[in-house]
């Protein structure tokens, strides 16, 4: 009999060790619960996103403990702690929000090489990842608007998803990606350390639900829910690129290839939707033709606005100038008049081409829009 004692034990240590090394791996997402309460999301002392765990499975998931999970009357989450996910170079993150730092952060980094991170979906209800750019400076594109010395690379995408590759200044802005449901979403960054630039990322990656309204319309790569705000192109500066492009001559901001889709959600008693350049910066809506040679004092006017896009452009569905009904969508040249859009949903569309030669000096675009209120 001392045997089959021996075995049951044997077997009771094993079983249990199986238990806690998946916990380890694959802590518990918000759909389970601690102590009889749904793990909320939390923000930390660190002023980082975090989630309500014990301080155990906090340490299991090799989380930071951030402080205390915030005021409440439930006894549990009393004794619970905002634990943050803070990524590095090859790990994983199976977690509802978490962060990937450059390495040696909060220092700038000036190494080369890959740095990739792998975003698996924590639970089979979650559809989607959104990424904001809390911080974001890579190397800048080539002055074709190509991003040939450092670029953020997305890969593992659900099928017909298009993520452009980006580089230079990006900070403030964010995207959507679907999960396919059958790999990890995988994040490259690709720099080179022959270039001398003082590189940082700070990425903030939330999964969403498939019925959460938080998530964004199928084939929006950014989503605003503002009734008012702004949008711009990546890598968007009202100062001009330092690089030069293949004919010498100074380049574009604006990169290259692109076609992606910029949507708004529409809120309530809400028709139309008005769209006008950033009244600070002249530059803001400068996307086909040679912006440094126009008078700057007819940049964003009707005079050097142009319909006529073949190349890069920015559509916007049924539009209106000046009371005005307009034939075309399409927006190009060095300047963007006051334009209402009564089309919904409310967006733009962004396309770029491969050739950006003749495109010297131009930025892209910064927009704000405002919806407008429905007539009475």
């Amino acid at each position: 009999m001392e045997w089959m004692h021996w075995l049951i034990s044997v077997s009771v240590v094993y079983l249990l060790v199986i238990v806690l090394s998946c916990i380890a791996h694959h802590p518990p997402g918000p759909f389970y619960t601690i102590g009889r309460f749904e793990r909320a999301r939390c923000t930390g002392k660190n002023r980082l996103e975090g989630i309500c765990l014990t301080r155990g499975e906090c340490d299991l998931g090799e989380g930071i403990h951030a402080g205390p999970c915030g005021h409440t009357h439930s006894f549990a989450q009393k004794h619970a702690i905002c634990c943050n996910f803070q990524m590095e170079c090859g790990e994983t993150s199976d977690f509802p929000v978490s962060y990937f730092f450059n390495p040696e952060y909060p220092s700038t980094y000036d190494g080369g090489g890959k740095c990739t991170l792998y975003s698996e979906a924590y639970h089979k209800e979650i559809c989607q990842l959104r990424i904001d750019f809390l911080s974001f400076s890579l190397a800048p594109p080539n002055g074709d608007g190509y991003c040939r010395i450092d670029a953020l690379t997305i890969t593992g995408l659900a099928k017909g998803t298009q993520i452009p590759q980006l580089c230079g200044e990006n900070s403030g802005q964010h995207i959507y990606i679907d999960y396919d449901g059958r790999q990890p979403i995988i994040l490259t960054f690709q720099t080179t350390d022959s270039y001398v630039f003082k590189r940082r990322w700070q990425l903030q990656l939330t999964q969403i639900p498939c019925r959460s309204e938080e998530r964004a319309p199928t084939g929006c790569l950014q989503y605003y829910k503002s009734s008012a705000g702004t949008v711009q192109s990546f890598n968007y500066d009202g100062a001009g690129s330092a690089m030069m492009n293949s004919i010498g001559v100074s380049g574009t901001r604006h990169l290259a290839n692109l076609k992606y889709k910029i949507c708004i959600k529409q809120h309530l008693d809400k028709c139309s939707i008005a769209w006008s350049q950033v009244a600070s910066d002249r530059y803001s809506f400068t996307m086909t033709d040679d912006a440094s040679s126009v008078d700057p004092t007819l940049l964003g006017t009707m005079h050097v606005q142009s319909q006529k896009c073949r190349t890069d452009y920015v559509s916007i569905p049924s539009p209106e100038q000046s009371g005005n009904k307009l034939i075309g969508d399409r927006f190009c040249g060095l300047g963007l008049v006051p334009t209402i859009s009564f089309s919904k949903p409310f967006g733009l569309v962004v396309v770029t081409d491969g050739d950006e030669i003749s495109d010297m000096g131009n930025r892209g675009f910064y927009l704000t829009y405002t919806q407008r209120q429905c007539p009475v």
